[in-house]
C-alpha cells in the first residue's frame, strides 16, 4: 500500500512527537527517583546500598558508562515510536480497506484494494476480493440463468407455434368442409399427422434436455460390448443410408471393447450424431466410425465427408437451440440433439467435442471404460 503525503507528513510528525514526549517521559522518571531518594526516611538514607545509588546518579560518571545510558535511551526512544508508527499505520491500512469497501459497496466491482503490509490485514484483502469475485460470479451466472430462460420461451414458442399453426390451419379446413375429394381429405389428415409427431418430437427433445441438464435423469450402469453395440447400432441405419447414398463403415483396434455405463443413453449419443449426418450431410457419401480401446478409457470418433461445419458454427454447435443453418424450417429440429448429447456424455464422465479436418468432419467422443459417475450396481 502507497501512503499519500498527508499521511506521510503525519507519520513524521508522530514520530517527532512521540520521541519527544519519550523522552520527557525518561527524564521525569529520573527526577522522580531522585526525588525519592532524597525525602526518603533516615533509616532507608542510612542504607549502604541506598547510599551507593544515590552517590553514583548525582556524581560525574565515565565516558562508558553515559554511552550506555545515551545508547539505552535512544533504544527505548526508537521502540516507542516504532510501535506507535506501527499502530498508526495499521489505522491508515484500516482506512483504506474501509475506503474500498464504500467504493465496492457503490458497485465498483472491478476495484481492487491495494496489498497491505500487516499479513493479517492482507488475509482480509484477500477474502474480500475472493467474496466479490465469487458474488459478480453468481450474478453473472444468474443473468446468465434469466437470459436461457427468455431464450428458452422464446425458441420453444417459434418451435412449437409453427407446427401448431399447420395443424389447426388443416383441421380447420377439414372442419369446415374445405377440400375437393377424398385424396385431398387424407392430405390434410396426413401432413396434420406429420406436423404433430414434429410437435411431439420436440416435447420429448425438451423434456430429455431439460432431466440430463439439470440432473434429474435416472442414469444406470450395465457392462457391454461397444463393438457389439455400434454394428447393431449402424445396422438400423441400413436402409435409410442406403437409400440416400451413404456408406457407413466401422472399424476398432480391438473386436471387443467392454465399458461398464448407461448404453441406453449412449445409443441417443449415437443416434444424434449419426442421424445428423445423414440428415445435413449433404452431398456426403461417407460416415466413418473408429473405436479405440485405450487405457482406461474408449475413443469414439464418428466422421462424415458431407458439407462441412463452418468454424464458427463448431464453437456454438453443442449449445441448446443452436442450428448452422440458422433458418428454422419443418426439416430442421430444435437444435437439442447435440446439446442433449453432450450433458449424457458429460453426466457419464466424458467428453466430446466437434472438428473439421479437410472435408471431413468429426465427433470425437472419450469415455471411461468404467463409469464412476453413475450408480455402480455391483457396489450395492
Amino acid at each position: 500500500m502507497h501512503l499519500s503525503t498527508q499521511e506521510k507528513i503525519k507519520l513524521v510528525l508522530e514520530a517527532i512527537l512521540v520521541s519527544i514526549l519519550t523522552l520527557f517521559l525518561i527524564f521525569a522518571l529520573f527526577q522522580m527517583i531522585l526525588f525519592f531518594f532524597s525525602r526518603m526516611p533516615e533509616n532507608l538514607a542510612d542504607n549502604p546500598i541506598v547510599q551507593e545509588i544515590v552517590h553514583s546518579a548525582t556524581q560525574p560518571q565515565s565516558v562508558y558508562v553515559e554511552v550506555f545510558v545515551i545508547i539505552l535511551i535512544a533504544v527505548i526512544v526508537l521502540l516507542t515510536v516504532f510501535w506507535r508508527l506501527s499502530r498508526r499505520r495499521r489505522r491508515f491500512e484500516m482506512d483504506h480497506i474501509i475506503e474500498g469497501l464504500v467504493v465496492i459497496a457503490n458497485g465498483n466491482y472491478s476495484y481492487r484494494i491495494e496489498d497491505i503490509q500487516s499479513e493479517d490485514l492482507q488475509e482480509v484483502v484477500h477474502s474480500i476480493h475472493f467474496l466479490i469475485d465469487s458474488t459478480v460470479e453468481a450474478m453473472e451466472e444468474e443473468r446468465r440463468i434469466e437470459e436461457s430462460k427468455e431464450e428458452l420461451v422464446t425458441n420453444v414458442s417459434h418451435d412449437l407455434r409453427t407446427p401448431l399453426t399447420s395443424i389447426i390451419g388443416y383441421l380447420g379446413l377439414i372442419e369446415s368442409g374445405q377440400y375437393k375429394s377424398q385424396e385431398d381429405l387424407e392430405k390434410y389428415v396426413n401432413i396434420a399427422y406429420q406436423k404433430s409427431l414434429q410437435m411431439q418430437s420436440l416435447v420429448n427433445d425438451l423434456f430429455e434436455y431439460s432431466q440430463v441438464s439439470h440432473g434429474d435423469a435416472d442414469f444406470e450402469s450395465n457392462t457391454f460390448d461397444l463393438v457389439q453395440l455400434m454394428e447393431q447400432l449402424i445396422a438400423e441405419y441400413e436402409l435409410e443410408s442406403r437409400n440416400q447414398g451413404v456408406k457407413i463403415d466401422i472399424e476398432s483396434n480391438r473386436s471387443t471393447i467392454y465399458m461398464k455405463a448407461d448404453s441406453k443413453k449412449l445409443v441417443r449419443v449415437f443416434t444424434n450424431i449419426i442421424s445428423n449426418a445423414l440428415k445435413y450431410g449433404g452431398d456426403g457419401d461417407q460416415i466413418k466410425i473408429r473405436l479405440e480401446h485405450r487405457r482406461t478409457n474408449v475413443f469414439i470418433r464418428i466422421a462424415n465427408n458431407g458439407r462441412p461445419i463452418s468454424k464458427k458454427a463448431l464453437h456454438e454447435i453443442f449449445e441448446r437451440f443452436y442450428q448452422a443453418e440458422k433458418s428454422r424450417t419443418d426439416e430442421q429440429g430444435a437444435g437439442l440433439g447435440l446439446a442433449i448429447a453432450k450433458n449424457i456424455v458429460e453426466k457419464q464422465g466424458g467428453k466430446i467435442s466437434a472438428d473439421v479436418s479437410g472435408d471431413w468432419t468429426h465427433f470425437d467422443i472419450i469415455l471411461p471404460l468404467r463409469n464412476s459417475a453413475v450408480k455402480d450396481e455391483e457396489s450395492e
